[in-house]
């Protein structure tokens, strides 16, 4: 991820200074900006698109603006402990099924959309400075599912524990749905500036004071326990989670994305 953020600085370097002698297109009246946000100073080192951005100039001064996000995220992980090449069935059987060895699946997802209107107060040169307000939505969702393998010794006493077939050997199935949910509403007031590369590219960045109020959602666990001891009729049991909390916040900040837009 450096050497593709260096690569683009060394590229816009570049295209600036070929573009000195070149006309640039300020937007107009009638024009329309597409933009995508992308942040390439992450911590994970990953590229990952913030959204996109659809801007209508309605004068040469009044712009209107529709803001998308979406974004969605999936992980499995697998856990099996090694007993060791030289332990017997029973024991690797007791390893393989009853040490805390399973499946998790979590899925987690976002979309927003913000509307807002722009007044594009200075626009010289390669440079076009804009304030403006905007009002938006988010909702969150998650799902997770984690499969335990469990082990219980069989009732006949009769039979020989020091065998595998011995116990029987099942799994615990537990689905978790929107314990990390929320939905959010939020406005704010901005000041942005963009600077023209070349005729329509442009770059740029935004500060300004933001209000959000996120109100979290109600989840339901879903456990399913196929343990031979207990009866078809009661393995699958649901579990009602209220979540009552809310965050509320006011806060100045930069959003720390690169806009990278065209004007035509």
């Amino acid at each position: 991820m450096k050497k593709f953020a260096l690569l683009v600085a060394i590229a816009t370097t570049m295209v600036s200074g070929r573009a000195m002698a070149q006309n640039v297109n300020l937007p107009s009246a009638g024009a329309i900006n597409t933009e995508v946000q992308f942040n390439p100073f992450n911590d994970n080192e990953q590229f990952k698109l913030d959204g996109v951005k659809i801007r209508y100039f309605l004068t040469d001064k009044d712009a209107v603006r529709l803001k998308l996000g979406f974004e969605m995220n999936n992980k499995n992980t697998y856990s099996l402990e090694n007993p060791g090449e030289d332990a017997d069935d029973v024991t690797k059987a007791l390893y393989n099924y009853c040490k805390d060895n399973g499946e998790n699946k979590a899925k987690t997802g976002k979309f927003s959309i913000d509307l807002g209107y722009e007044r594009h107060i200075l626009t010289t040169g390669r440079l076009d400075l804009y304030a403006g307000v905007e009002l938006g939505i988010e909702t969150a969702w998650s799902n997770t599912n984690k499969v335990e393998g469990l082990c219980e010794k069989k009732e006949d006493n009769s039979l020989d524990f020091e065998k595998p077939s011995s116990y029987n050997f099942y799994t615990v199935e537990t689905e978790t749905k929107s314990t990390d949910g929320y939905f959010a509403f939020r406005a704010g007031i901005f000041t942005g500036l963009d600077f023209y590369l070349y005729k329509g590219l442009y770059v740029g960045t935004e500060l300004g004071l933001n209000f959000n109020n996120k109100s979290f959602k109600d989840g339901e666990m879903t456990t399913t326990n196929n343990a031979p001891s207990i009866k078809n009729d009661e393995r699958v049991t649901r579990k009602d989670i209220t979540n009552n909390s809310s965050e509320t916040s006011l806060k100045f900040e930069i959003v720390p994305t690169l806009r990278l837009g065209w004007s035509f």
